[in-house]
């Protein structure tokens, strides 16, 4: 682990030469071979546009009412933007098969997949970073070895789906990248971060659901009364207490996890920390790993992150909606600006900070 300040910027520095060395040697020799590609798309596609907006203006001094006219000038418009869309797409992809592999190479001991689950549904449940789902995809996955530590990344749709035909509804439970690092530390206890306004929401939806079901209730026992009739008088009374049973047979069947209160009380302001072991909590989250939590969540450009200790590793969940790892923005962005290469960069490497700063490639258990 690299305690000086001083000795930290200088290994990221160093780091980073190497990287753009790497980089400038064996992936900008590519770039231009694709960079005249995508212009002579972004002209063709522009050229095509034109014509396109031309004939339009062609339709609209012909005799034609103005109904006919809006629907010909939307019809041209959506048939225009679904062209952009698929060759966009495959533009796109075909820059991210290409350069993804040669890029992590560089990096390290990494490995890059598309839609494959490299983070099991028992992990995922182990964690108790999220609600039910039944639904689940995956984009951009990646897995390797930094310091001789395993640790994999993935971008995921989680949803539940419910009913079918015209009743069906899907609600997002996830949407965003999920990173799992395995810890060279033996957590005896569960420990979980999420931010406040997580918690804000569970507990209206929580509240939400407690007054629907007492709402229900209380219009069964009314039912039960007015119209004498036993069975619903009898649901009305018993359907909440059922209810009550088993999120109370749910809560005892877990530990009880209890608020923690740490040092930093900026973090604290926007951060709940619940453990199930407040020493083992304080052990582990220290104002050093603090401070590259929220190193991660400006890497990723994510204000709802949160993470769960656990079964002796770490599963960090960022939610967003933007699609990551992408080394290109599109017909119409150059191929040679290096923001895309550099995102790309400081999303893998704060990976490694926090692996770094568990010294992860030492087993030091509690």
């Amino acid at each position: 682990m690299i305690k000086n300040t001083d000795n930290l910027n200088q290994y990221k520095n160093e780091r980073f030469l190497n990287f753009y060395k790497k980089y400038e040697k064996e992936i900008t020799p590519y770039i231009g071979k694709y960079e005249k590609t995508r212009i002579i798309y972004a002209i063709l596609f522009t050229i095509l546009a034109i014509l396109s907006t031309v004939l339009f203006e062609r339709i609209i001094l012909l005799d034609f009412s103005l109904g006919t006219i809006i629907s010909m000038g939307l019809f041209d418009f959506c048939v225009i933007c679904l062209i952009y869309d698929k060759i966009n797409f495959k533009f796109k992809n075909k820059i991210k098969q290409t350069f993804i592999p040669k890029i992590i190479q560089t990096l390290g001991e990494i490995h890059w997949n598309t839609d494959e689950t490299i983070i099991s549904d028992s992990i995922i449940e182990k964690s108790k970073l999220f609600e039910s789902y039944n639904v689940r995809s995956n984009d951009d996955t990646f897995e390797g070895k930094y310091n001789g530590i395993e640790f994999k990344v993935s971008e995921t749709d989680l949803s539940y789906e419910s009913g079918s035909g015209d009743d069906r509804t899907v609600s997002t439970v996830f949407n965003g990248i999920l990173i799992l690092i395995d810890l060279n530390k033996e957590t005896k206890a569960h420990t979980i971060i999420e931010t406040k306004v997580e918690t804000i929401k569970k507990t209206i939806k929580e509240i939400s659901l407690s007054v629907l079901i007492l709402w229900f209730s209380i219009l069964l026992i009314w039912n039960g009364i007015n119209t004498k009739n036993i069975t619903a008088l009898v649901g009305g009374i018993f359907f909440p207490l059922v209810i009550i049973l088993c999120i109370i047979q749910n809560r005892l069947s877990k530990k009880q996890m209890m608020s923690m209160k740490l040092e930093d009380s900026d973090f604290n302001k926007k951060y709940i920390v619940k453990t199930e072991d407040q020493v083992e909590g304080r052990y582990l989250i220290t104002t050093g790993f603090m401070d590259r939590f929220k190193n991660l969540q400006t890497a990723f450009g994510t204000k709802n992150i949160k993470c769960a200790f656990f079964d002796n590793k770490i599963m960090f969940a960022l939610h967003t909606n933007k699609d990551f790892f992408e080394l290109s923005g599109g017909l119409f962005h150059s191929l040679k600006h290096p923001k895309r290469v550099k995102s790309f960069y400081e999303e893998t490497t704060a990976i490694y900070d926090i692996i770094d700063y568990f010294k992860l490639d030492e087993k030091t258990g509690l």
